[in-house]
């Protein structure tokens, strides 16, 4: 005598897949910093700022870009590390030799 054994049943609907998560939004105090330094660096008269990019996030902020001194790369690291809210100064800058 055979027994009969229940099967699941198999939906033919398709799975979903998950949605892509998109990357953070910068927090609004990230943006206050970044303001901030920018303000000071337009401000300073040792910084010219022109080839630097900024990029902050949960108070750790990246300097990347070309300075064109020593001098002018230790400002720019000192004036960020200043700035309220900055936790730690990440210093990614080049010395570009003329």
């Amino acid at each position: 005598m055979r027994r009969h054994v229940a099967t699941p049943s198999i939906t033919s609907q398709p799975r979903e897949r998950p949605s892509p998560v998109p990357p953070p939004l910068p927090s609004d105090r990230d943006s206050k910093i970044r303001a901030a330094i920018w303000d000071r660096v337009r401000r300073s008269p040792f910084v010219r700022g022109e080839a630097v990019e900024l990029d902050a996030e949960d108070g750790i902020v990246h300097l990347r870009g070309w300075v064109r001194s020593a001098q002018e790369q230790r400002h720019l690291v000192g004036i960020a590390s200043l700035v309220l809210g900055v936790r730690a100064v990440h210093d990614h800058l080049r010395l570009r030799v003329v």
